[in-house]
């Protein structure tokens, strides 16, 4: 008789999170994953055919979080410094959680296309909610304004700025 697991898929997810999170992504393997959740590998690609396909799973869990935090607040405020700022401390905490990922070099070779592909998508995601907001406010060009403001955001929460230092340049552009 098989044995029968509950939520093999999010046991998997949780297992590859817990040991990306400790080893990065050169020591994750799918042979580790399975082992650590008492499968076969076999199992294991049943669910995710690539260790590519299971950390893209990872990643886009978070950044849906992410987007929701992002709708909620472009929905709920009325303050332009407030609503960027929560998309730069949800950006920067996504960054933080993942930065084994981000920083691992067989990652970075792994991933290069990959990178730019999701860096545009990523961008796209976030400025829809910020182009919303800005055309409740009556903004010109609001589209054009809204990839600008997004694109500044991705690339300077990765970089460190501080929020207080772009602060007064996105409050410039509105």
């Amino acid at each position: 008789m098989p044995k029968i697991i509950d939520d093999v898929r999010g046991q998997l997810l949780c297992e590859a999170r817990r040991q990306l999170s400790e080893r990065g992504y050169s020591a994750l393997t799918i042979r580790s994953i399975a082992s650590s959740c008492r499968i076969a590998v076999g199992t294991v690609y049943n669910y995710f055919p690539s260790k590519e396909s299971l950390i893209a799973q990872i990643l886009l869990t978070d950044w849906t979080d992410v987007m929701k935090e992002i709708v909620s607040a472009s929905e709920a405020e009325t303050d332009p410094d407030a609503f960027f700022r929560v998309i730069y401390q949800a950006v920067q905490t996504f960054g933080r959680e993942h930065t084994g990922l981000f920083s691992d070099e067989l990652a970075k070779k792994e991933f290069p296309a990959a990178a730019m592909q999701y860096h545009s998508r990523l961008r796209g995601s976030i400025s829809t909610p910020i182009c919303e907001f800005l055309t409740r406010r009556g903004c010109e060009n609001p589209e054009f304004s809204a990839d600008f403001l997004a694109e500044s955001l991705l690339c300077w929460t990765n970089t460190g700025v501080p929020y207080e230092t772009l602060s007064p340049l996105l409050l410039k552009l509105l």
